[in-house]
Order: C-alpha cells, then structure tokens, then sequence
C-alpha cells in the first residue's frame, strides 16, 4: 500500500509541474529602474554642450468624443527619459545648470502635486509645474538650441476655409523670432542614437510582449473556422494581452482575411471568414510602454491550399533568407535587397508593395540615427506577397489573397537573435495548432 501511495504522489508532483509549465506567463517583465532612467539622462546631457537644453512636456490626455479621453499614453521620449506615465509635467536638462536653492541643477523635473522643492539622491530637483515658464525664461541667455519633441499635432487641415495650419512650425518660428538666437530643434537629433540600441530591461519587455503576442495568436487559431468573424480574433488576441496585463495593444491589431489580406493596414474587422480564406494576422501587445510587432498568415480551414502553400512558402523562404544576413553593419535597405532578389527569381517581386523592416521599440515604428544595424537594437522582418483579384502576369489560382510573415529580431555582437521563435510559423506546425485544438 505505501508503495502505491507514495508512487501516485510521485504522478502527482510531476503531473503538477507539467501543469505550471503549460501555463501564460504572467510574470512581471524585469523592470526599468530609476538607476537606468537617471543613466539615459546623464548620457544625453553628455551630447549636449553648454549652449543648449533639453525641454520635455509629458503627453496631453487626447480626446475622443465630448467629454471622453482615450488611454493615456505616454510620448515615448518622456517616458524614455523619465518613465513617467502622467499629464502636466515636465523634464529640463540643462547643462550649464540652472540655481535651484544654493545649488546648480543640471535635471529637473517639474510636476503639478509637488508643494515644496525638493533635491533629489542622485542630484536632480523636483518643482511645482507653475514654476516651469519662469525657469525656462530664466535659462535662455546662452542658449541657441532647444532640443524638444514634436508635437502631439503637427498641422491642422481647416476644413471650412479649406487650408492648412502648420501648428508645429508656426509654434517653432513664435519662439524663435521672440527668443532670438535661440533655435528649436528635434529631440530626434540627439536621443534617436540612445534609444535605438535596447538595454537588458528593455529587451526582457519586449520579450514580454512577444510571449503575451504569441499565446493571444494561439487563441486566435483555437477559435478560428469558417463562419468566424474577424473581430472574434481581434477579441481573443486582445483579450490575451489584457488577461496577461499588457498595457494595450501597440498598435490596432490587423486581422484581415479573404481580399482583407491584401490591405496593408486593414482595420474594419468586420468579415465573416469562409473556406478556403487565409487571415492575415498583424498583432502585437505593449508592455512597460515597449510592443511587439507580430504577422503570420493562417488557413481558415485549418489547411492551407497548393497555391496558398506554394505562396506561403515563398514568403517564408524570403524572411529566412533576410534573416540569415542579419548582423552588425548591414543596412536595412540590404534586407529589402534581399527579400527581393528571392521573389525576382520566382517571377514576384512586383507583388511587395512594402519595405520588409524597421525598428522596434517605445514605438512600433521606433527609432534609429541611421539605417545600419547595430548590436543591441531590435528590428523586425516582414516580407509579404499580395495578388489583387485582377492581378496581371501571375496564375489565376494565386490571385484575391496576401500572405505576410513577420518577426522580431534582436541584433547581437556576433549575428542576431529571433525572439519570436517560439511563434509557430512553418506550415506544419501552424496546421497542427488546428489539428490539436479539433483533437
């Protein structure tokens, strides 16, 4: 008898871990710390000269409709900077030093709850944001550059008179001509060289993202049929990253099926899928203010056709190829090169209406000083083909239908690594997500 006791505990224990193992996970990304956050401002300070100032205002609530605000979303440079995630503030760096009480303060931060100054361990002083235009008065003698970010709205079409306003640049030559010898320059100028190459943190939270991204695909596929309307994709895939405490989706999620597949950023959702349809998937969540960015192209049936196949295949041989070059010093235009020579040698390289690459970070579409790679950035990969119904030069039976593969990509000192290789994307195994949910 305690032989079968202690044997059946032993089918337990290991029936348990093979539980915890199948489960999300829901564990907290590594963390920025406020050690990293005064670390990026130390080094940005350190491309500045006396000369000049750094002037942040964090992002406005943006309005929907009446009286109701959308999410609040922080401007990626602010947060950036300071991880912030709150209106009505402000960050200055100033390296010439502005006398703060009977010391000089190179960082400051201005936000509206704060009552009395305040000097900071690591050296930066905290003020009322009242205190803001008076600080930024009395620091422009000296100056001749402004470093700050754009605009939350850069022009305005008024429509009743039928012109444009130039909000961004109107605002721009104001200061100027008020300030004179002063001059208003883009953060992008200096910061871009900073944020484009990822720190450990950085990098563990978008590899959060990704795994959150890969099991809302996976509930995607499981619910996935003919009949399935393409909203209830969007709704098991966002429905995920909410259950896994992503902050939002980093950008509206793409799911578009049939003749949908051929619109690069389709965002109606509101096809009912049929057989023989492919769904294309463009989807990624946020987390800690940093997104993945995540394609795959899945059969409505649960398998794809000879033309689909043969298509499907093309793409994904492109991508692997594209991916295969990827190191330090390269070009992005050199993986477009790439992702080109392949369709052109199959007939197809007038069917990629887009480049195959770009950054990825604080913001989907993130920054980069220049279009070399370098170690510690991550890029995506995301060649597709689409063939418009009437489509010309191309079979009958590849026409109406895209597909699309994309992944994310850390560059490495030596090569790079796939961080998304753990999201099913060789047929085999994208058919056998069908299969395993209909056993």
């Amino acid at each position: 008898m305690n032989k079968i006791i202690k044997h059946n505990w032993q089918c337990f224990i290991i029936m348990l871990f093979l539980f915890i193992a199948l489960l999300p996970d829901n564990s907290p990304a590594q963390e920025i710390s406020s050690n990293e956050y005064q670390l990026r401002r130390l080094k940005l300070l350190g491309l500045m000269d006396d000369s000049s100032a750094v002037v942040l205002k964090t992002a406005d609530a943006k309005l929907r409709n009446g009286d109701v605000t959308y999410r609040y979303r922080q401007e990626s440079n602010c947060f950036y900077l300071t991880g912030l995630n709150e209106t009505n503030s402000y960050l200055m760096l100033v390296p010439k030093g502005v006398e703060v009480g009977r010391e000089k303060i190179k960082i400051l931060f201005f936000k509206p709850d704060v009552k009395n100054d305040r000097l900071l361990n690591d050296g930066s002083s905290v003020l009322n944001s009242s205190k803001f235009i008076l600080t930024l008065k009395s620091i422009l003698p000296g100056l001749n550059k402004i470093y700050t970010a754009s605009g939350d709205v850069q022009f305005v079409h008024d429509w009743l008179n039928d012109r444009m306003l130039f909000v961004e640049r109107d605002n721009k030559k104001y200061f100027e001509a008020k300030n004179h010898g002063v001059k208003i320059k883009n953060i992008s100028t200096i910061i871009n060289q900073l944020r484009e190459i990822k720190s450990e943190a950085e990098i563990a939270s978008i590899q959060k993202a990704i795994n959150i991204t890969k099991d809302g695909i996976v509930s995607a596929i499981k619910i996935c049929k003919p009949g399935c309307w393409e909203y209830q994709l969007r709704a098991a895939i966002e429905g995920e990253m909410l259950m896994q405490g992503s902050d939002y989706p980093g950008f509206p999620s793409i799911i578009g099926s049939g003749e949908n597949s051929l619109v690069l950023h389709y965002d109606k959702d509101n096809r009912q899928m049929q057989n023989g349809d492919v769904v294309v998937m463009d989807v990624g969540a946020e987390y800690g203010g940093y997104s993945a960015d995540i394609t795959r192209t899945i059969p409505v049936s649960g398998k794809f056709t000879e033309a689909q196949k043969k298509i499907y295949s093309l793409v994904l041989d492109a991508q692997k190829q594209a991916i295969d070059i990827i190191k330090p010093g390269i070009s992005i235009y050199d993986l477009d090169k790439k992702v080109l020579e392949v369709f052109a040698k199959a007939g197809m390289d007038s069917f990629l209406p887009h480049g195959v690459s770009h950054p990825l970070g604080l913001d989907v579409h993130d920054v980069a000083s220049n279009d070399t790679l370098k170690a510690g950035m991550v890029i995506t990969i995301e060649p597709g083909l689409y063939f418009p119904a009437d489509a010309k030069n191309v079979g009958a039976e590849f026409r109406g239908f895209g597909v699309r593969i994309e992944d994310d990509i850390l560059i490495t000192t030596d090569g790079h690594k796939i961080l998304t290789g753990n999201v099913p994307k060789e047929i085999a195994d994208v058919e056998a997500l069908f299969l395993n949910d209909k056993e």
